[in-house]
């Protein structure tokens, strides 16, 4: 899908600097990508307490 945005040139800039990566469309599939990664992990998180699990940690490991 092709759109067209606006992005603050400072963000980019950090963004770029602080990953190694130079090419903004790059940079923003992999920014989207972690963004639903976190969502997912906190997703996650919000399950604690709320699912009943038995099992056997130590016997799993080993």
């Amino acid at each position: 899908m092709k759109i067209r945005i606006e992005i603050d040139d400072s963000i980019l800039k950090k963004a770029a600097h602080l990953t190694g990566i130079s090419d903004n469309l790059e940079l923003i599939n992999v920014a989207l990508q972690k963004l639903i990664q976190q969502a997912h992990a906190q997703a996650m998180l919000e399950l604690k307490g709320k699912v009943k699990w038995d099992g056997d940690l130590n016997e799993m490991r080993g």
